[in-house]
């Protein structure tokens, strides 16, 4: 909405966008929900290693795959945002413009989300053929909700595999056995990188301590860019308009994988010296990776 007078246009508004967004990780190639057999090399013929007598024989499986834990995940994020601005005339061949816009995503933890912008337009000399015009913003950006993919599928209670081979616990009776609904007991779960998400540390603590960890964020925070404008346009003849401009931009708090488990830092003490992988996992706070 706008209103306007001698010299200002006053413009206010808002806009709002709801979402509901999950799945069952199908998408992501989904788990092993049903179980998965290898079988070991057949060298009989192709209509006997075909036939029900082979494959239905659990003799001839070499290993044996589930998955376990939460596949499913749901998201409801609203984003909306108010905004107000004023363009003012201050002089015939100087005209500015001050705003201020608020964003709020409900799906992250940020709830600044203050966003000033200004710019102004000036005629150099007063002849309406040379112009400079400029101006500054912030503009935040938003987080996607399929990042809760993530946090929920590879979470402490998220999707892994399990496999077995013949003897192992877990390992079927027989092709046509129910896979089991919950991990076998007795059986070692295999180490995971957690993909965790911040500002949770209250539900993690349920599983590990967060305050181990080195460098875990306390908030999910939106990303944000500083964007600056300047130029100077200059009307040569009719049709012919000669124009130059800078942008620039510097973006803040961009979202990305962070080692939160790293290992101890190693100092060479003589030249060639290396450290394991194995050596450097055990200098870790957990097994674990953000």
């Amino acid at each position: 909405m706008s209103i306007c007078a001698e010299k200002t246009i006053f413009h206010f508004g808002a806009n709002a966008l709801a979402a509901h967004t999950g799945g069952n990780s199908k998408e992501f190639g989904g788990p092993i929900s049903l179980g998965q057999f290898v079988y070991n090399t057949c060298t009989q013929s192709l209509s006997y290693c075909e036939s029900q007598a082979y494959l239905g024989n659990i003799a001839n499986v070499r290993t044996y795959t589930q998955s376990y834990g939460n596949a499913h995940y749901s998201v409801n994020d609203v984003f909306w945002a108010l905004f107000i601005q004023d363009d003012f005339r201050v002089r015939p061949d100087l005209t500015i413009n001050i705003g201020l816009r608020y964003e709020q995503q409900t799906f992250t933890d940020f709830r600044k989300g203050f966003a000033p912008r200004t710019g102004f337009s000036y005629n150099l000399r007063g002849d309406n053929k040379t112009v400079t015009r400029g101006g500054f913003g912030i503009y935040y950006s938003q987080v996607t909700d399929n990042s809760q993919a993530n946090y929920s599928l590879t979470g402490p209670t998220g999707v892994f595999n399990y496999s077995a081979t013949p003897g192992q616990i877990g390992f079927p009776t027989s092709i046509s056995a129910v896979p089991p609904p919950a991990f076998p007991v007795g059986a070692q779960a295999p180490l995971r990188n957690l993909y965790i998400r911040p500002g949770e540390s209250a539900y993690l603590n349920g599983f590990f301590r967060t305050s181990a960890l080195i460098g875990y964020p306390g908030q999910l925070l939106n990303p944000y860019s500083e964007q600056g404008t300047v130029g100077v346009e200059r009307r040569l003849a009719k049709g012919w308009v000669a124009r130059a401009d800078y942008v620039g931009s510097h973006t803040l708090r961009i979202n990305r994988p962070l080692d939160v488990d790293p290992p101890a830092p190693f100092t060479r003490t003589s030249p060639g010296q290396v450290h394991t992988a194995q050596a450097a996992n055990c200098t870790r706070p957990y097994w674990i990776l953000w």
